[in-house]
Protein backbone atom coordinates (compact mmCIF):
# COMPACT_ATOMS: atom_id res chain seq x y z
CA UNK A 1 0.00 0.00 0.00
CA UNK A 2 1.15 3.30 -1.01
CA UNK A 3 1.86 5.94 1.52
CA UNK A 4 -1.17 9.01 1.04
CA UNK A 5 0.30 12.36 2.08
CA UNK A 6 -2.84 14.13 3.24
CA UNK A 7 -1.29 18.08 3.43
CA UNK A 8 -3.45 19.46 0.30
CA UNK A 9 -6.70 18.01 1.74
CA UNK A 10 -5.87 19.93 4.65
CA UNK A 11 -4.96 22.83 3.35
CA UNK A 12 -8.25 22.79 1.33
CA UNK A 13 -10.38 22.39 4.28
CA UNK A 14 -8.46 24.77 6.02
CA UNK A 15 -8.87 27.34 3.50
CA UNK A 16 -12.32 26.77 3.07
CA UNK A 17 -13.28 27.35 7.05
CA UNK A 18 -11.01 30.55 7.18
CA UNK A 19 -12.97 31.59 3.82
CA UNK A 20 -16.13 32.13 6.22
CA UNK A 21 -14.28 34.05 8.75
CA UNK A 22 -13.18 36.89 6.47
CA UNK A 23 -13.78 39.58 7.97
CA UNK A 24 -13.64 38.53 11.65
CA UNK A 25 -11.28 40.29 14.39
CA UNK A 26 -8.77 38.68 16.30
CA UNK A 27 -7.96 34.93 15.81
CA UNK A 28 -11.01 33.79 14.47
CA UNK A 29 -9.79 35.31 11.04
CA UNK A 30 -6.63 33.24 10.94
CA UNK A 31 -6.61 29.94 13.91
CA UNK A 32 -8.24 27.28 12.73
CA UNK A 33 -9.74 26.19 16.12
CA UNK A 34 -11.50 29.34 16.65
CA UNK A 35 -12.69 29.92 13.51
CA UNK A 36 -14.18 26.79 13.55
CA UNK A 37 -15.93 27.91 16.47
CA UNK A 38 -17.15 31.09 15.78
CA UNK A 39 -19.02 28.89 12.20
CA UNK A 40 -20.28 26.86 14.76
CA UNK A 41 -21.86 30.00 16.46
CA UNK A 42 -22.78 32.14 13.05
CA UNK A 43 -24.66 29.19 12.33
CA UNK A 44 -26.46 28.49 15.32
CA UNK A 45 -27.92 31.90 15.75
CA UNK A 46 -28.19 32.60 11.87
CA UNK A 47 -31.19 29.87 12.18
CA UNK A 48 -32.82 31.68 14.87
CA UNK A 49 -32.46 35.24 13.37
CA UNK A 50 -33.91 33.92 10.19
CA UNK A 51 -37.02 33.44 11.93
CA UNK A 52 -36.49 36.65 13.65
CA UNK A 53 -36.27 38.42 10.55
CA UNK A 54 -39.63 37.52 9.64
CA UNK A 55 -41.13 38.93 13.15
CA UNK A 56 -39.21 42.11 12.35
CA UNK A 57 -40.75 42.71 8.74
CA UNK A 58 -44.43 42.14 10.24
CA UNK A 59 -43.81 44.39 12.77
CA UNK A 60 -42.44 47.13 10.74
CA UNK A 61 -45.47 46.78 8.50
CA UNK A 62 -48.00 46.96 11.37
CA UNK A 63 -46.57 50.33 12.17
CA UNK A 64 -46.45 51.67 8.08
CA UNK A 65 -49.71 50.91 8.08
CA UNK A 66 -50.68 51.96 11.84
CA UNK A 67 -49.23 55.44 11.15
CA UNK A 68 -51.38 55.22 7.38
CA UNK A 69 -54.17 55.32 9.16
CA UNK A 70 -54.45 57.65 12.22
CA UNK A 71 -54.64 60.26 9.47
CA UNK A 72 -57.87 58.69 8.93
CA UNK A 73 -59.02 58.08 12.37
CA UNK A 74 -58.84 54.65 12.27
CA UNK A 75 -57.01 52.18 14.23
CA UNK A 76 -54.98 48.94 12.77
CA UNK A 77 -57.42 46.18 14.13
CA UNK A 78 -60.73 47.99 13.10
CA UNK A 79 -59.06 48.40 9.66
CA UNK A 80 -57.88 44.53 9.44
CA UNK A 81 -61.40 42.98 10.38
CA UNK A 82 -62.93 45.19 8.39
CA UNK A 83 -60.79 44.32 5.47
CA UNK A 84 -61.40 40.57 6.28
CA UNK A 85 -65.12 40.98 6.54
CA UNK A 86 -65.56 42.84 2.86
CA UNK A 87 -63.33 40.04 1.13
CA UNK A 88 -60.92 42.41 0.47
CA UNK A 89 -57.87 40.23 -0.29
CA UNK A 90 -54.66 42.57 -0.30
CA UNK A 91 -51.77 41.50 2.63
CA UNK A 92 -49.86 43.33 5.20
CA UNK A 93 -46.51 43.88 3.16
CA UNK A 94 -48.44 45.19 0.13
CA UNK A 95 -50.65 47.57 2.21
CA UNK A 96 -47.63 48.73 3.55
CA UNK A 97 -46.08 49.40 0.67
CA UNK A 98 -49.32 51.23 -0.72
CA UNK A 99 -49.25 53.48 2.37
CA UNK A 100 -45.80 54.21 1.45
CA UNK A 101 -45.11 54.56 -1.95
CA UNK A 102 -48.72 55.06 -3.20
CA UNK A 103 -50.89 56.63 -0.63
CA UNK A 104 -53.78 57.64 -3.14
CA UNK A 105 -54.67 53.89 -3.61
CA UNK A 106 -54.14 53.45 -0.12
CA UNK A 107 -56.72 56.18 0.35
CA UNK A 108 -58.53 54.44 -1.83
CA UNK A 109 -58.88 51.08 -0.20
CA UNK A 110 -59.76 52.80 3.45
CA UNK A 111 -62.68 54.77 1.55
CA UNK A 112 -63.92 51.61 -0.17
CA UNK A 113 -64.39 50.41 4.21
CA UNK A 114 -65.85 53.29 5.06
Amino acid sequence: MTRVKRGVIHAKRRRNILSMTKGMTHGRKNKLRLAREAIFQIAKHSFAHRRDKKAVFRQQWHITIGSALKEHGINFSTFMGNLHSKNIEVNKKMLAQLAKEEPRAFDYIVGQLK
